[in-house]
């Protein structure tokens, strides 16, 4: 799956959207549904640290992601 025109000049937030709502399409997932929760948990910010450690634009525990 390519990546649309323009990708690269969207912001890393933008970028990251894209990605988990095409990865939710293939894997059957409302994106609508992955798209509210990165927004509520960390505005898709993938450098995002939690205050009871988690970690992420979605703020999973690490034990959870290591699952």
């Amino acid at each position: 799956m390519a990546a649309p025109e323009g990708f690269e000049q969207l912001t890393a937030p933008e970028q990251l959207e894209y990605a988990a709502r095409q990865t939710a399409r293939v894997a059957g997932v409302d994106p609508d549904l992955v798209s509210a929760i990165g927004h509520r948990e960390s505005g898709f910010n993938a450098d995002a640290l939690g205050k009871l450690g988690e970690i992420g634009a979605f703020q999973i525990m690490p034990s959870t992601g290591a699952a």
